[in-house]
């Protein structure tokens, strides 16, 4: 036996501070990173509902971008949704005319089975209007989508003004 090991138990047991380790234990750590990203992905059945953000702004519009994944064996729409800052949720669609883009209402967004699509800018988007408050970047609030299977709870990040994905954009859930 190593003569260092005793030594080193004794320490350990006389000084409990030594003993401890900074470093959480991997389910601590695989928790706190649940924790972390349970907040980017909501669900409803099949469906997952991922990095929900939108940019920061002083006006009374903004735009809201996500990732839904369709996992089930049926289609799902996208119909819109609510939120207590806006008086009204609409999915829109960008387009360009006469050299200048816009986004212009869709009613909704039909994800196909085992499908997946992306809200993105200059794509598609959730357009909130009439905002009660502006959106700064580092905040976040609540929306509730509406689905053709259900109504989801999601939690929108505010990224900065000229943000053209979210922050965490590119890892996986």
């Amino acid at each position: 036996m190593n003569p260092m090991i005793p030594l080193l138990a004794a320490l350990a047991l006389a000084c409990p501070a030594l003993a401890e380790d900074a470093t959480p234990a991997p389910a601590e750590a695989a928790h706190e990173a649940h924790e972390t990203h349970s907040n980017h992905v909501a669900s409803l059945g099949a469906v997952r509902l991922i990095h929900a953000w939108s940019r920061a702004t002083e006006g009374g519009e903004a735009l809201v971008f996500l990732e839904i994944e369709n996992d089930s064996p049926a289609a799902v729409t996208l119909e819109g949704g609510e939120t207590a800052l806006a008086k009204t949720v609409e999915v829109v669609g960008f387009q360009l005319a006469g050299g200048a883009g816009r986004y212009v209402g869709l009613g909704a967004l039909k994800v196909a089975a085992r499908g997946h699509m992306a809200l993105a800018p200059e794509q598609a988007a959730l357009r909130l209007t009439g905002l009660s408050a502006p959106l700064h970047p580092g905040e976040t609030f609540a929306m509730e989508l509406h689905l053709s299977s259900g109504h989801v709870p999601v939690l929108v990040e505010i990224e900065a003004a000229d943000a053209q994905q979210h922050s965490h954009a590119g890892h996986k859930h």
